[in-house]
């Protein structure tokens, strides 16, 4: 789990700050972000899907990887391959494809939280709350274009904020002396 914690911090590091220094929050840039992130993510977790075993772990690290994946070839194919654009009904699938990847993250991180160590736990715990409440506000927020994508690099901030410091936080053996 940690390559694929260290490859989601990085990449929702970088896709924070793409997002909050350019001046464009259009559901077009939205959606471009979330195509590049969301592929991403899906290869990070098919990393973790070829490192684990087989059991229940395999399952929920390739439902991580399928779920991401399938948002990215869906706003790859979109429009006849142009994409989303700056439309109203645009936005709404935007904001749909938003929770369904963040909300994919968070079940998959719960369900992950049940099997590990106690110290990892409260982390897992941690990221999917932090994606259950992203889900809540872009489902049920009523929010324009400018929001929503802030919205999104705020997500993008706070979880690689959270990894960072999940994955520099030393581990058991290290804080008792071992």
């Amino acid at each position: 789990m940690f390559l694929t914690n260290l490859l989601r911090s990085i990449i929702f590091a970088v896709a924070a700050v793409f997002l909050i220094f350019i001046q464009d929050h259009s559901v077009v840039l939205g959606a471009t972000v979330l195509l590049f992130v969301s592929a991403l993510v899906g290869f990070s977790g098919l990393v973790g899907v070829v490192r684990k075993e087989s059991g229940e772990k395999f399952a929920v690290n390739l439902f991580a990887a399928i779920i991401p994946l399938t948002v990215s070839m869906f706003l790859l194919t979109t429009n006849g391959f142009l994409g989303l654009q700056n439309t109203a009904g645009d936005l709404i699938v935007f904001r749909i494809l938003v929770a369904v990847f963040i909300a994919a993250l968070a079940v998959s991180e719960y369900a992950q939280s049940f099997r590990a160590e106690p110290g990892d736990r409260l982390e897992f715990r941690i990221s999917a709350f932090l994606g259950f409440l992203a889900t809540a506000i872009f489902a049920l927020a009523p929010l324009n274009d400018v929001n929503a994508v802030g919205f999104l690099s705020a997500y993008f901030a706070l979880s690689s904020a959270q990894r960072g410091i999940w994955l520099a936080t030393p581990g058991k053996k290290v804080r008792n002396g071992k």
